[in-house]
């Protein structure tokens, strides 16, 4: 990534392995095998199961049968060690400490790998082309947060932008602002639902209610 050109195909290509490493290091080894099975041989295939069934989904004449066997890692090759994404993400917190602790800042709000501020970080701490650095995003001249990734800026050239988790269509930051004196709000959006047994991806209007959160 620090040798590649931004915004070139190796670039992306180390962007996205780099922020899938401490995932990919943490996958479950024993996954959910999937199988056909008439539905008149379900009762032999239940008995001589070692393991769990997680899901089944009638198809007429078969069940289509979600299970993982006990004790058996899968035979797909899934190397895994949960010790090394505990290691990625503890480093991670001791990284971002640098930011929680000082005290020559004031700290708004903090995520995985993010922090909002008052003030300018030393510049030693800031370069966005070495790794375990920080890069400055952008300047604002207001923040609003009600919850953990639930927040919106005003950034110096008057420009307003939000992020609501679970929520992909815009909100006015007005709307945040006033959930700091407000119980809920709610609003509306488009999501898609799978129907595995009919095939088929819907879309349906649901409610979205945003409230203020203190969970994190």
């Amino acid at each position: 990534k620090v040798n590649s050109p931004k915004g070139g195909a190796m670039y992306l290509l180390a962007k996205i392995t780099l922020n899938s490493l401490y995932g990919r290091f943490g996958l479950n080894p024993f996954l959910p095998q999937h199988e056909f099975i008439l539905k008149g041989d379900i009762q032999d295939f239940k008995d001589n199961l070692n393991g769990l069934i997680l899901d089944k989904i009638d198809y007429t004449t078969h069940y289509l049968v979600s299970y993982i066997k006990n004790n058996d890692k899968d035979d797909r090759g899934i190397a895994a060690n949960v010790a090394i994404a505990m290691a990625i993400t503890a480093n991670s917190r001791i990284i971002m400490s640098d930011i929680k602790n000082r005290e020559d800042i004031t700290l708004y709000y903090s995520d995985t790998d993010s922090a909002i501020i008052d003030n300018y970080l030393p510049d030693h701490l800031v370069d966005d082309k070495k790794l375990g650095r920080y890069k400055l995003e952008g300047e604002y001249l207001y923040f609003v947060s009600i919850g953990p990734k639930m927040y919106g800026a005003i950034d110096i050239t008057g420009n307003s932008y939000t992020k609501i988790k679970g929520f992909s269509d815009v909100v006015d930051i007005d709307v945040l602002d006033g959930l700091l004196n407000k119980d809920s709000h709610s609003l509306k959006q488009n999501k898609l639902f799978k129907d595995v047994k009919a095939s088929q991806i819907k879309r349906s209007l649901v409610d979205y209610k945003l409230q203020a959160t203190n969970n994190k």
